[in-house]
């Protein structure tokens, strides 16, 4: 299994890769990661077919879109996701849109956010998809935001299924990855012969 990765910026991607790279059971060679500024749900339009040809090129036998849904209502959210997913009709991949802002899915997890972070005694938020600007609620709440190596870590470090339970939309990612690991362990191998 081959990973396509394309995230908005290098937040994103500290903290996507290891993730993917977690529930797939990869190493991060297996994974290519793109970066393009903007990519927020709406930007995706704009840039996807040059990411999708350059993801062909290298044999990606799976793509996973991350990108924030901050700019876009949900119902556009799932127009663009729909679009996204006709686009790779007829090609040998699975793709999976997580459609909001990371430090949603950051502070679905907060007992573990507040450990890498520094703040063990930090309070269970409100419902996380509900809060309508989450890296500022965690810039007012830690007084700074999370570094690479902290995404990093929490993306070694997060509870899973607490994080799904606070969060549909991180739930829903995480269920295509594990989908796409389940199916590629049910694929018959190649056999060498001798």
């Amino acid at each position: 299994m081959k990973i396509g990765l394309y995230v908005e910026g290098p937040t994103d991607a500290a903290f996507y890769q290891p993730l993917v790279c977690r529930v797939l059971r990869l190493e991060t060679s297996d994974i290519i990661v793109r970066i393009r500024r903007g990519v927020c749900i709406k930007g995706l339009k704009i840039s996807l077919e040059s990411v999708l040809k350059e993801f062909r090129l290298a044999n990606c036998t799976h793509w996973a879109l991350a990108a924030d849904r901050h700019e876009a209502t949900a119902a556009e959210a799932s127009q663009i996701a729909q679009k996204i997913t006709e686009a790779v009709q007829g090609t040998p991949c699975s793709i999976g849109v997580a459609v909001m802002q990371l430090e949603a899915w950051l502070l679905a997890d907060y007992r573990t956010l507040g450990r890498v972070m520094g703040k063990p005694d930090f309070q269970k938020p409100p419902k996380v998809e509900e809060i309508e600007d989450p890296k500022r609620y965690i810039q007012e709440h830690f007084g700074y935001l999370p570094t690479l190596e902290s995404l990093a870590q929490m993306a070694q470090e997060i509870d899973l299924e607490i994080a799904r339970k606070e969060s549909r939309s991180f739930d829903r990612f995480i269920k295509d990855l594990e989908a796409w690991r389940q199916a590629s362990s049910q694929a018959p191998r190649n056999r060498r012969t001798p």
